[in-house]
């Protein structure tokens, strides 16, 4: 349903890809189970990086996305956060969770610059 909506419903301006938009995009790309990576190419591209400091990944820390589909995430996370200033406690264990499913992820450079952001406290 997300290909059809996106092709003939959502505008395709650039002005209306906006980060307000983020946190329903991904829940709905999450939200396509085992279609995610299908689901992520279809709306990647109406995902904008934040702009300021906060993000939102709740839709995403409650599904099981990070081990069944590790670098199709890190690729929409880095979409989001990478050129951002945003830092997270909700990034960390999303980090965690993608190395722990592919130890591969960690090798990333997106990845790596994505650890630089995520906020821990051990």
């Amino acid at each position: 349903m997300v290909g059809p909506f996106f092709d003939k419903v959502w505008p395709k301006e650039r002005r209306f890809v906006d980060e307000a938009n983020n946190s329903a995009l991904m829940d709905l790309a999450v939200g396509a189970g085992t279609r995610f990576p299908e689901a992520l190419l279809i709306l990647k591209p109406y995902m904008a990086p934040y702009r300021g400091n906060r993000a939102s990944f709740h839709g995403i820390i409650g599904s099981q996305a990070p081990e069944q589909f590790p670098k199709d995430l890190l690729s929409m996370i880095w979409r989001v956060v990478g050129r951002s200033d945003v830092k997270s406690h909700d990034l960390a264990e999303l980090l965690d969770r993608l190395v722990k499913a592919d130890p591969s992820v960690e090798v990333d450079r997106r990845f790596q610059a994505l650890e630089q952001k995520a906020m821990r406290f051990s």
